[in-house]
């Protein structure tokens, strides 16, 4: 057999094999015949499998075309099948499924005026056995098929929306014998109306208990099977009889062998008459590995492998010749070919609102929720055009732009039509951790979901009168926030009720804020205006002594700016005398020694412990604390007023660094280590908590330093947001990191990675600015040595840019920044806890 390039692309690419792409699908035989065994078994079959193992491919076109061939030895090979995907109404999806022509006989519906679905749906939902009475009904309508099957496809779905509004996202397929092929797609059939209201109380569970009753009557010939990620078993706990029927017909996706990888992979090659050599073939399987998580970017990446050597081959470049390592290499192998695939294609799209709207149309059809897990959330056009602001018109050729006839990145596949019922999703979970402009996406868009909802959690609080209005940076933020993003009620719907409320908070917030400037304005005029008449007054009333009233008024005047300026100057003057009082402490313990910077040690010996001296142990709940706890143990040690000789890791830490203490009298000393702390750069929230010692017996005026656990999401976001174009926003991301996470190693790595080499170019003057003054703000101690190396890499790379002209864009208040940082690295080498003279 002959090759020929024009036939069809052999491999899928993304999306999951079809029914009549059987002849395509090799490998999987022996797990196909394992799965109908235990269908046939308990009824209930479910393909649990990591993201991209072929759950989806495995059912479609593997089981379901054995069951056609007559596999199931109980059964003929004739089965109507009904496919769908639970979304946000599970119910009215199943009902929607069988309701499609060809599932189930002619119920009658229209005599009745209702559509076969509205009548399914309503008897699905009498009771737990709907499902049951359903399939019953069409046997007495003397069905000559007898043999139903519910494909239940990404089951994860009924967990990820189950408390969520919107639009509904619902598949259905049809077959009637072996002939007849079945199709997955959320596209154009979506028959959902264009409001589709929220999941209603309890619809999940009455679903689950629809599926879970057929195991109950094995004497019916009602079958249903489930495709789940693995990662979502654990939420199956969360139905009752769910767990039980998962154990009794669970089938684990198995790992491919490397003679079942290899027949996956030059299978289909072989069957369009091609070759592939096996210098690639080995490469391709050694690329693989042993993650089935890369199945689909293994066959999206034959794909396009694929498609260059047949666009070289009919060029007459390559003509029947194998396909090569050349052809392989040129797409950027498994490693790279999907990201790079996508940037193609969003790299078709003109500049400006085009990308704009792929950026959100992919944050709208996505979803990383509250964990880590990205699920895919599809979305009616109609829908997206409200969440988006934009029409089907403008949305068209941004979406045909990533399902054209190469590329796969969105379904439905090129050619159905976008209506505003059409459903549209992407291909495949792999897109979201591949390409990584889409993660990049994900994450903000996570940290804007994340502020929304806090945001409406405030208003919530603050209508009951349990939580006040916005103030100082979180304002800042917040405003920051809605005038980057621009949030509409459409796009806060998938994520929660309450936008109008939150919006009408985040006004009422500002206005206050405005409200609190004027009346501290108008409080000082008025003083100056009392003083003024008060002087006036008692001149006109004594022109006979008129010196002696001036003078007296002239007194009061004084004396009544003196004491405002107390007033207002009171918690200054105090954290000045505090700060006063440490610096002397300090500078009497960490004296500058010769050479300390080359020796690394700044500080003569540690004082002997005073047994008197308060105990302080350190607790720190990430790994990547542990340096900092020790150089923080050290630090306290050598003041010589603290007995620090523990540290210990614990399993849970608190959101805050706290001081803890065990008994009322040593508040003082809790307070004082606190203020310790803060003058240390440990973070203005550091607090002292009076915490129960339960059964243990703390030692007298014990005291304890619980680090707090950094959010490495929000501090990549807040650092990303340093170098952004909106002013206010950079300054409340520098005011959060500076009072938030001055001691987090994690903040102060992602800072200096934003000034390496390979990425400072792409970094504004007010960027540099901005981040350099939150690193010379940092704690010292936070710096590990790999961390201070990076450091002085810096210092001389802006050294090498000063020199060169590079940096002849350094402003004074940067180049102040530099030298900062240069005190804070000697500091760090001797091992201080802050640069002298700060």
């Amino acid at each position: 057999m002959s090759a020929d390039p024009a036939a069809g692309n052999p491999y899928p690419g993304l999306r999951p094999f079809n029914v009549d792409e059987e002849d395509l699908f090799f490998g999987r035989e022996a797990q196909v015949d394992a799965m109908v065994d235990k269908l046939a078994a308990t009824h209930f079959l479910a393909v649990v499998g990591t993201s991209g193992s072929g759950k989806s491919s495995l059912v479609f076109c593997g089981l379901l075309p054995a069951l056609h061939r007559g596999l199931m030895a109980s059964t003929d090979g004739c089965w109507r099948v009904a496919v769908l995907r639970p979304g946000i109404q599970p119910i009215r999806a199943l009902a929607q499924a069988l309701g499609r022509p060809g599932v189930l006989p002619p119920t009658g519906a229209e005599e009745l005026g209702f559509t076969p679905e509205e009548l399914i749906e309503a008897k699905l939902r009498i009771g737990k056995l709907g499902l049951v009475d359903v399939y019953r009904e069409a046997l007495s309508r003397d069905d000559p098929r007898r043999n139903l099957l519910i494909v239940v496809d990404q089951f994860e779905e009924l967990f990820r929306f189950q408390a969520l509004a919107g639009a509904g996202a619902t598949s259905s397929a049809t077959s009637a014998c072996a002939s007849t092929s079945v199709s997955v797609s959320v596209s154009a059939s979506a028959s959902a109306s264009a409001a589709m209201p929220g999941r209603a109380p309890g619809e999940g569970t009455a679903f689950v208990n629809l599926l879970s009753e057929v195991t109950k009557h094995p004497e019916l010939a009602l079958y249903v099977v489930v495709t789940m990620r693995s990662d979502f078993l654990g939420d199956c706990a969360q139905f009752f009889g769910l767990p039980e029927a998962i154990n009794a017909g669970q089938y684990l996706v198995p790992r491919l062998t490397r003679d079942e990888r290899r027949a996956a992979i030059e299978g289909p090659a072989h069957l369009r008459g091609a070759a592939i050599d096996p210098v690639l073939l080995t490469r391709l399987v050694n690329d693989l590995g042993d993650d089935p998580d890369q199945l689909s970017i293994l066959q999206h990446a034959l794909h396009r492998t694929w498609a260059h050597w047949a666009a070289a081959s009919q060029s007459g470049v390559a003509a029947r010749a194998p396909i090569t390592m050349a052809d392989y290499d040129s797409i950027g192998t498994m490693g790279g070919a999907l990201n790079q695939h996508a940037e193609e294609a969003y790299g078709s799209l003109p500049e400006g609102r085009p990308r704009q709207l792929a950026e959100l149309l992919f944050k709208a059809i996505t979803d990383r929720g509250t964990d880590a897990r990205g699920v895919r959330r599809p979305t009616r056009v109609d829908t997206l055009c409200a969440v988006l602001g934009t029409s089907v018109q403008e949305l068209t050729p941004v979406v045909e732009a990533f399902r054209d006839s190469t590329r796969a990145f969105l379904m439905p596949p090129a050619g159905v039509p976008l209506l505003p019922a059409t459903v549209v999703d992407i291909s495949h979970e792999s897109l979201m951790r591949v390409w990584r402009r889409l993660s990049e996406w994900g994450d903000d868009e996570a940290a804007s979901a994340q502020i929304y909802r806090r945001l409406a959690e405030s208003a919530r609080l603050h209508g009951s009168d349990q939580a006040l209005l916005l103030r100082g940076p979180e304002l800042i933020a917040a405003l920051a926030w809605h005038r980057r993003s621009k949030p509409s009620a459409s796009w806060a719907e998938r994520y929660g009720a309450g936008f109008q409320a939150a919006m009408a908070y985040l006004e009422a917030s500002q206005r206050h804020a405005a409200w609190l400037r004027l009346l501290t304005w108008v409080t000082g005029m008025l003083g100056v205006a009392a003083v003024f008449a008060v002087f006036v007054f008692y001149a006109w009333r004594a022109s006979e002594t008129r010196e002696l009233a001036l003078a007296s008024a002239k007194n009061q005047a004084s004396a009544a700016v003196a004491q405002v300026a107390k007033v207002s100057q009171e918690k200054a003057v105090s954290d000045q005398v505090v700060s006063e009082l440490f610096r002397s402490q300090d500078a009497q313990q960490y004296k500058p020694v010769a050479g300390a910077a080359a020796q690394g040690a700044g500080t003569a010996a540690d004082p002997p412990l005073d047994p008197a001296a308060p105990p302080v142990y350190m607790q720190y709940g990430d790994s990547r604390q542990k340096d900092m706890a020790l150089g923080l143990q050290r630090q306290l040690r050598r003041l010589g007023m603290y007995r620090a000789t523990g540290a210990e890791a614990v399993d849970t830490a608190p959101k805050v660094t706290e001081v803890r203490y065990f008994a009322a009298d040593d508040k003082i000393a809790a307070e004082a280590l606190v203020a310790r702390l803060k003058f240390w750069r440990m973070g203005s929230q550091v607090t002292a908590v009076l915490v129960n010692a339960g059964g243990l017996r703390p030692q007298p005026q014990q005291l304890e330093i619980w680090l707090r656990r950094v959010d490495v999401a929000q501090v990549g976001t807040l650092v990303q947001r340093l170098r952004g174009d909106d002013i206010d926003d950079r300054r409340a991301a520098l005011s959060l990191l500076i009072d938030g996470y001055s001691a987090a190693p994690e903040a102060i790595a992602a800072a200096l990675a934003t000034l390496s080499p390979e990425n400072y170019g792409g970094v504004s003057g007010e960027g540099v600015f901005n981040t350099l003054r939150f690193l010379s703000r940092s704690a010292p101690v936070a710096w590990s040595s790999d961390l201070e190396k990076q450091g002085a890499q810096l210092i001389a790379y802006l050294g090498d840019r000063r020199t060169t002209g590079a940096g002849a864009r350094f402003s004074d208040a940067t180049s102040k920044e530099i030298a900062a940082l240069e005190a804070l690295l000697e500091a760090v080498r001797a091992r201080r806890p802050l640069p002298f003279g700060v």
